[in-house]
């Protein structure tokens, strides 16, 4: 009987430690509404353990398309992990998301929710992992926002650009909640550059943002990435930015353009990432 007893409370032990584990290594939305870690580390002290990657490896949740898209990325990644020194696992989680798990994740970041999938988590987090390993990006890069009108669009960017305008300066910084990319090419040009909004050739009306960050902490995943020429540079999560100017907006054209076609911006956002 003594035995059992002791069995049992061994038992209990190891899974209370489990799930503590477990907890210890789960996102969540912080008070602020930003992610962060349960155990109260930070984004950049979290390491992929032996359970996230094979979870991201089973991707149980996925759907037959997602699967076999990550089976491909997974069989794709080798060079590049030895590249920049990540797991095969850690370099396929950033393919991933260049690809179009960002359009899963950011939406609900953005919103201070986590991914509703537990795949989307593990996910996220062993791109979180994958960056904590990459060397810092310094310098200029940019970002170009599109938003197509209808009225809802139109309300989006000035929501947005009111977020922009409500930041001020480093005291009150602008903030990042979702992962947040932008481009490292040396080619930009702040007052028109030449975007394909709609490749079949039709024409939106449309308003647009032009973001020049001068980045500290951004990741350079332009090896993995799948637009290899954007030089795509990556944001973490809770990323602050000191705003140092937001243009006036400009009158533009009644429509977008098509592939080729040059477009003023309304907005010019100039941005410098804080520590």
């Amino acid at each position: 009987m003594s035995t059992a007893k002791y069995v049992l409370s061994g038992i209990f032990c190891l899974a209370l430690a489990v799930s503590r584990a477990a907890a210890e290594a789960s996102p969540v939305i912080g008070p602020d509404g930003l992610l962060a870690l349960s155990d109260g580390s930070p984004l950049h002290a979290f390491k992929a353990d032996e359970g996230l990657l094979r979870r991201y490896r089973s991707g149980a949740e996925l759907s037959r398309a997602d699967a076999l898209r990550r089976s491909a990325d997974l069989e794709a990644a080798g060079h590049t992990a030895g590249a920049y020194g990540l797991t095969v696992e850690e370099a396929a989680a950033l393919a991933e998301y260049s690809q179009s798990a960002y359009r899963v994740i950011n939406p609900r970041l953005w919103q201070s929710r986590l991914p509703k999938e537990r795949s989307s988590i593990d996910l996220m987090m062993m791109i979180i992992s994958a960056m904590n390993k990459l060397p810092d990006h310094k310098g200029k890069v940019m970002r170009a926002d599109f938003y197509a009108s209808p009225s809802a669009s139109a309300t989006e960017v000035e929501e947005r650009i009111y977020a922009f305008r409500k930041a001020g300066g480093a005291a009150v910084p602008f903030v990042a909640k979702a992962f947040w990319s932008a481009s490292a090419r040396s080619d930009w040009n702040t007052d028109i550059w030449p975007v394909p909004v709609n490749p079949d050739g039709s024409k939106d009306e449309c308003s647009s943002i032009l973001i020049e960050i001068q980045a500290e902490h951004a990741k350079d995943i332009s090896l993995i990435s799948t637009v290899k020429e954007e030089g795509e540079a990556l944001f973490r999560p809770g990323a602050k930015f000191e705003v140092l100017s937001v243009s006036p907006p400009k009158k533009t054209p009644p429509v977008c353009f098509k592939i080729g076609f040059e477009h003023p911006f309304t907005y010019v956002i100039r941005l410098r990432e804080l520590p």
